[in-house]
């Protein structure tokens, strides 16, 4: 698929995009994935990103490194709104314990007005999710959208499994009492 889109750029633009999708498309991959649940939507939604920042290349090709990612990020992110907006298909980020059965939405038997409320609230969860404190978001993301186990985060971010257990716990109360305070806002 990359030469696909090497073929839109001229020389200078493609060692830039080369070096983009080298860098990202593995992270955005891993992201779309976590959110979408199925590897074929994830790639579709990673292709469309690049696709999309193609159409705009010569626009961005001055910005940092940061600021392409922030970009490539919002892009991705609203690519798979669309794509969920569209899709029958939701799959819910299980903010549970893993003991703790997660909520298939999938199933037949599920009534409407419960899939729109989940599809509301997967949205919610992701937003809230960006509005975390980073210590906690990137555990959370590490673990809910990649599925790490808490000995493998704690390497990468250089602190003890223990840490990353309480990170994940403190921010996902954080974004569940969110949910609840919407919820009983919501109610009066």
């Amino acid at each position: 698929m990359l030469d696909f889109y090497l073929l839109m750029l001229d020389t200078a633009q493609q060692n830039i995009f080369i070096q983009l999708w080298e860098k990202h498309s593995e992270r955005l991959l891993y992201r779309a994935y976590g959110y979408l649940g199925h590897r074929e939507a994830a790639e579709e939604a990673v292709g469309d990103t690049f696709l999309s920042l193609m159409k705009h290349f010569s626009r961005y090709e001055d910005c940092s490194e940061d600021e392409l990612l922030a970009l490539l990020l919002t892009i991705l992110d609203n690519t798979m709104r669309n794509q969920t907006k569209r899709s029958s298909r939701i799959r819910f980020i299980s903010l549970q314990r893993n003991d703790e059965p997660d909520l298939d939405l999938t199933d037949s038997k599920t009534d409407p007005a419960e899939i729109a409320l989940s599809r509301i609230t997967v949205q919610r969860i992701m937003e809230l999710l960006t509005q975390l404190p980073p210590i906690y978001r990137e555990v959370l993301d590490l673990r809910l959208l990649r599925d790490w186990s808490y000995d493998t985060i704690a390497e990468l971010l250089g602190i003890t499994p223990e840490t990353a257990r309480k990170r994940f716990e403190r921010g996902r109360r954080m974004i569940l009492d969110a949910l609840a305070e919407e919820r009983s806002t919501n109610d009066d």
